[in-house]
C-alpha cells in the first residue's frame, strides 16, 4: 500500500486533537464520574467571546484529570449529548436538564454555568448539580480581569474538587447538603489544586491567548490558531504550549518546515508533553521519515504508557516502515486495552492490506465501521480491498463515502480504479 494513504489518514485523525486524558488516578482509587458542560454566554455574544465557555470547561476537565480520581466526561461530549436531546447549548441549564444530561452520560455530578464579558472583566456563575436529586451542591460567582482567566479556571477547579467534601442527603423530603464521608474527599490542599493548572513560566496574557488558539484549532480554524499563538509567543517567546499548538496548526496548513521548527522547540522547552511528540510524528510520517516517527511515538508512550491511541499511531508508523509484525502487535495491544476500538481495527486493517491479507483486512474494516460508522478512513482501505477483488461498484461506493467527509484519496489509486472499472465517477 502506498504510504501517503496511511500518513494522510493518521494526520487527519490527529490534527487538531486536544490533549488527551492525563493522570487517571491510582490503582483501586474510586473514580468519581462527573460531566463538565461548556459555560453558556449571557447576553449577545460576539465571536471574540465565544471561546471562553469552552476553554474554562476544558481547563477544569484537564485539571480533574491531573488531580486523579475522577472519570470526566469532556465538555465536547457533554455538548453533543445536549444537542442530541434537543437542548439549546447557548442557554443556561436548569436542574432538570442537568439531571437528564448527567444520567445519559453516567455522571454523578454535572458542572454547568454561565459567563459574561463586560467592562474588561470575565464573570462566571457556576452550579454543581447532584444528578440523582437535581440538588445544587454549590452555586457561586467568580470574576477576574481580561487577561487573567487562569484565575477563574483555578478557582472553579478548586470549587469542584472541594464540593466532594459534601454530599446530598435525600432521605428527607427536602434534600440537603451534608458532610461527605472521608473516603469521598480529595485530600489535596488548595495550592496543590491550583498547581494542577500550572501555567509554568507563562504570563496570564500569553496563557489566555494560547487557550484561545487551542479553541480555534478544535473548531477547524488553524490560521486563527497561528495568529493567537504567535501573539502569545510575542509576550513569552519560550512558552512551550503555544509553540506546540502553533506547530500543530501549521501542520494542518501544510507548513511542514515551520511546524517541525515549532514542535522541535516545544519539545526542547518541555520534553514531557506527549501531544507534541504525536504531532511531530504526524509531520514526519507525511515527510516519509518513518523511523523518526516511530521514535516519537516511543517517546509519547513512555510518557503515557499503554495509551491505545498512541499505540495505534505507532502501529501505522511501523506499517509504513515495513515492520508489519510489530505493527500488528501494537494494534492488537490497543484492542486488548480498549475492546472494539475502531482506530485499532483500522490500524490492523492497514497492515493486513499491506501484507496482502485481504479477507482479514476487510473483516477489520467492517469491525471499525460497526464500532463507529463515522470512522471514514476505513472506507478508503475497504475501497482498496474491493478494487483488488474487482468489486468495482462497492469500491466506488466506499471511495465516495471517504471523499464525502473531506478526505483526499491518492490520485494514482483513483486513476487506476477508473481504468480498471471503466467508470469515471
Amino acid at each position: 500500500m502506498h504510504i501517503s494513504a496511511i500518513s494522510r489518514s493518521l494526520l487527519l485523525l490527529m490534527v487538531g486533537s486536544l490533549a488527551m486524558a492525563g493522570n487517571p488516578g491510582g490503582e483501586g482509587q474510586r473514580r468519581r464520574p462527573i460531566a463538565i458542560v461548556p459555560l453558556a454566554y449571557v447576553g449577545q455574544q460576539s465571536q471574540d467571546e465565544a471561546w471562553v465557555g469552552m476553554v474554562v470547561a476544558e481547563q477544569v476537565r484537564m485539571g480533574l484529570d491531573r488531580v486523579g480520581g475522577f472519570q470526566v466526561t469532556p465538555p465536547t461530549v457533554a455538548l453533543k449529548c445536549m444537542k442530541d436531546k434537543g437542548k439549546d447549548a447557548t442557554q443556561p441549564l436548569d436542574a432538570q436538564t442537568c439531571g437528564q444530561v448527567g444520567r445519559a452520560l453516567g455522571a454523578e455530578r454535572v458542572v454547568s454555568g454561565t459567563y459574561q464579558v463586560r467592562d474588561d472583566r470575565f464573570t462566571v456563575k457556576y452550579r454543581i448539580t447532584d444528578v440523582a436529586t437535581g440538588w445544587g451542591i454549590e452555586e457561586q460567582t467568580l470574576s477576574c480581569g481580561v487577561g487573567k482567566l487562569h484565575e477563574v479556571c483555578c478557582d472553579l477547579l478548586t470549587a469542584v474538587v472541594r464540593s466532594y467534601d459534601k454530599r446530598v442527603d435525600s432521605t428527607d423530603p427536602q434534600p440537603k447538603t451534608v458532610e461527605a464521608p472521608a473516603e469521598d474527599r480529595v485530600l489535596l490542599g488548595d495550592k496543590a489544586l491550583r498547581g494542577a493548572l500550572d501555567m509554568g513560566t507563562a504570563s496570564p496574557g500569553a496563557w489566555e491567548l494560547d487557550c484561545r488558539g487551542g479553541y480555534e484549532m478544535a473548531n477547524g480554524r488553524p490560521a486563527q490558531t497561528v495568529r493567537f499563538c504567535t501573539q502569545a509567543l510575542e509576550i513569552d517567546p519560550k512558552f512551550a504550549s503555544a509553540l506546540a499548538h502553533r506547530g500543530n496548526a501549521r501542520m494542518a496548513l501544510h507548513q511542514d518546515d515551520q511546524a517541525l521548527e515549532d514542535l522541535d522547540n516545544a519539545i526542547l522547552l518541555k520534553p514531557k508533553v506527549p501531544t507534541a511528540y504525536l504531532w511531530r510524528a504526524t509531520v514526519l510520517l507525511r515527510r516519509n521519515e518513518f523511523r523518526r516517527a516511530v521514535d516519537d511515538f516511543d517517546c509519547a508512550l513512555r510518557l503515557r504508557p499503554s495509551d491505545p491511541f498512541i499505540l495505534c499511531g505507532r502501529s501505522l508508523a511501523k506499517s509504513s516502515a515495513g515492520d508489519y509484525d510489530s505493527a500488528l502487535a501494537d494494534a492488537n495491544e490497543a484492542l486488548r486495552i480498549r475492546a472494539a476500538y475502531p482506530y485499532a481495527y483500522y490500524s490492523r486493517a492497514v497492515t493486513e492490506l499491506a501484507r496482502g491479507l485481504l479477507a482479514e483486512s476487510l473483516a477489520d474494516c467492517n469491525k471499525a465501521l460497526e464500532a463507529s460508522p463515522s470512522w471514514d478512513p476505513a472506507y478508503y482501505i475497504r475501497a482498496k480491498i474491493y478494487a483488488e477483488r474487482k468489486d468495482y461498484g462497492r469500491a466506488w461506493a466506499d471511495l465516495n463515502a471517504f471523499k464525502k467527509s473531506g478526505y483526499v484519496p491518492e490520485p494514482e489509486f483513483v486513476r487506476r480504479l477508473r481504468t480498471d472499472s471503466g467508470r469515471q465517477e
